[in-house]
């Protein structure tokens, strides 16, 4: 295994917060537990996504079913003219613009929560850019540091220290 191969390993095993040490006997446990925790997390990405799709439906469903008369010719041009549509509304045509306005509308939210949902993701995704737990003991007793409790607030600080101090050799 190369030590790009062992470093990527590394790094994405530290995303799920497994730090151990990667030995020719616990490389292949590791990379199943790996694409096990991977292919759960993509699953509850999914999930949610779903769920958010879902609702989106649902409440699109209930308006378009009890606001369909309430709606008057002026929001309805209104909110068509946000996407782009500027066109007459008559009796023949309100019908289908309502129709088309509902069908952006719920686009336009399934987009923005698929939005949220790879913007929250990424943000759980701290440890991308951190050394991982024994790159900081070795890091820290290489360069002569201070021994602190390594936490989610103090792990990123300790890493970029760490990171200056071996650019400098």
């Amino acid at each position: 295994m190369s030590s790009s191969d062992k470093l990527d390993l590394k790094s994405r095993l530290a995303r799920f917060g497994i730090n151990q040490p990667i030995t020719n006997t616990t490389r292949n446990f590791l990379i199943k537990k790996l694409l096990k925790l991977e292919m759960d997390f993509e699953k509850e990405k999914n999930d949610r996504l779903n769920t958010a799709v879902t609702s989106m439906t649902n409440k699109y469903t209930i308006m378009s079913s009890s606001s369909s008369n309430t709606l008057n010719a002026t929001d309805l041009k209104s909110r068509l003219a946000r996407f782009g549509i500027n066109q007459p509304i008559t009796k023949t045509t309100r019908n289908v613009l309502h129709k088309k306005l509902l069908k952006l509308e719920m686009d336009f939210e399934k987009e923005k929560n698929a939005q949220t949902i790879t913007f929250n993701c990424e943000l759980m995704d701290t440890t991308t850019n951190d050394l991982n737990e024994y790159e900081i003991r070795d890091g820290i007793s290489k360069h002569g540091l201070k021994q602190v409790a390594l936490t989610d607030s103090t792990r990123p600080v300790i890493s970029n220290i760490i990171r200056k101090e071996n650019q400098k050799f």
